[in-house]
């Protein structure tokens, strides 16, 4: 696999784009971050979340799929700033969001398939 530019903005202290939610979007972009989880299935299926804030203001809640076949973020849950708290509740709710996470680990080897 190569790393390439696809599109955004190359300041690496970039607060992102929100502002399409669960929308497919040519503008829309997650914010820079460190300490993140990376997820590609080697079909064109990216997902990129949680983490630290790049710019130092705390650690990142949010989750980002990226089509390589459309060249499209979409911003698929968490919140647009760091540090944002946690909800919670018994049943699965639009209002629910995970709390913030940094270093995140996920060996996976080759996989076919959707993630």
């Amino acid at each position: 696999m190569e790393w390439a530019w696809m599109g955004g903005t190359q300041d690496r202290d970039s607060i992102g784009d929100y502002s399409a939610s669960k929308t497919p979007s040519a503008t829309a972009f997650p914010a820079s971050r460190t300490g993140h989880l990376v997820v590609a299935n080697g079909a064109g299926s990216v997902w990129v979340g949680f983490g630290a804030s790049a710019y130092g203001d705390g650690d990142r809640n949010d989750l980002w799929h990226y089509d390589e076949s459309t060249h499209q973020w979409t911003w698929w849950t968490g919140d647009s700033v760091p540090e944002a708290m946690s909800v919670y509740g018994d049943v699965p709710a639009a209002s629910s969001a995970p709390r913030v996470h940094r270093l995140c680990v996920c060996p996976l080897g080759r996989r076919r398939g959707p993630v």
